[in-house]
């Protein structure tokens, strides 16, 4: 239609390069009516967080003059149009701008950002877990945490509840790489399950916060603990025999059990027996020889108390067979 010709945006679209996540950005450009009669903006469609400022619609553009309209947009991966991008690839924000003409008819023309997504902080895994930890000693977790740090960031501010220390080493700002930082708690902990939230905000260098990072910390206070086998060896044994091993787990006394049991199971494993006496907990597993040659199977031993917190636990379980002479 001639209308669309009528309209013309008076600068190319923008493009500007690499950007943190969660910025916002505030751009001006100018929207020219080259006909013979007046154009009415009616309206504004936007995506991704990105939305029309200024100026209050509807509006006529007088021929022959320019319109200033003030865009607003958010850099960040969050955005469902920008979810399936890679960090390395460009996203374009589009912002539709709607006009109609003396005639009735309605027309359309967008105006393009164009960005590349960097992100600031990411967790490496899914949660911090500082598995199960003793109440009678002082100091008794400290667990390394990986952290991909964006090329944006100068610093690192933390926020969660108290006796949790974060050691953060030195790191040069503009560097995405992983950072190690190591999480200490000390002490004023009751026994029970831990389920704690961190929020950790990253800054530019001239001050600006990023997006920042929530950190869930999960655990288990114990009155006492005594180290759990991660691999259970069944000895040698010729094929076709039941290998049996007796295992004795952590100190659960705190606490009633409701349930003991293996879960994941490769076949041919058993959790035969279970018994309790002075606060530990043995079970006897079993496993049946089926070839000759060392085996590897791994399945996952699951404690549920009688409130329904699960503990789980992998379990490596070693066997050796062999054929009679």
């Amino acid at each position: 239609m001639a209308e669309t010709r009528d309209v013309i945006i008076a600068e190319e679209d923008l493009d500007l390069g690499k950007q943190p996540e969660a910025r916002s950005y505030v751009h001006a450009f100018g929207v020219i009516n080259r006909s013979a009669h007046p154009i009415r903006l009616v309206g504004a469609i936007g995506s991704c967080d990105c939305r029309m400022m200024e100026p209050h619609v509807p509006v006529n553009i007088p021929p022959g003059e320019t319109l200033a309209v003030r865009a607003a947009f958010a850099f960040g991966s969050a955005s469902p149009c920008e979810a399936a991008q890679a960090e390395s690839e460009s996203v374009r924000v589009p912002l539709t701008l709607q006009f109609d003409s003396p005639n009735g008819n309605v027309f359309e023309r967008s105006y393009y950002f164009y960005y590349q997504p960097s992100r600031t902080l990411r967790l490496i895994g899914e949660r911090v877990n500082i598995g199960l930890c003793s109440i009678r000693n002082s100091q008794w977790s400290e667990r390394e945490v990986l952290i991909e740090l964006g090329e944006a960031v100068d610093k690192i501010v933390f926020d969660g509840p108290p006796n949790w220390h974060w050691v953060v080493p030195e790191f040069q700002a503009g560097t995405a790489k992983r950072l190690s930082l190591k999480l200490i708690r000390t002490g004023g902990a009751r026994i029970g399950t831990i389920r704690d939230e961190w929020t950790l905000t990253p800054f530019s260098k001239t001050g600006e916060r990023l997006a920042p990072l929530r950190v869930e910390v999960v655990g288990e206070v114990v009155e006492d603990v005594t180290p759990l086998p991660r691999e259970v060896r069944l000895g040698r044994h010729p094929i076709g025999v039941l290998a049996q091993e007796s295992v004795q787990l952590v100190s659960l006394t705190h606490r009633k059990l409701a349930a003991v049991e293996l879960v994941n199971v490769p076949r041919g494993v058993y959790l035969s027996s279970i018994k309790e006496s002075n606060g530990q907990l043995t079970i006897r597993i079993e496993a049946q020889v089926q070839r000759a040659g060392t085996e590897e199977r791994v399945a996952g031993l699951c404690v549920v108390d009688e409130a329904g917190e699960r503990t789980m636990i992998p379990l490596r379980i070693i066997l050796i067979g062999y054929s009679h002479p």
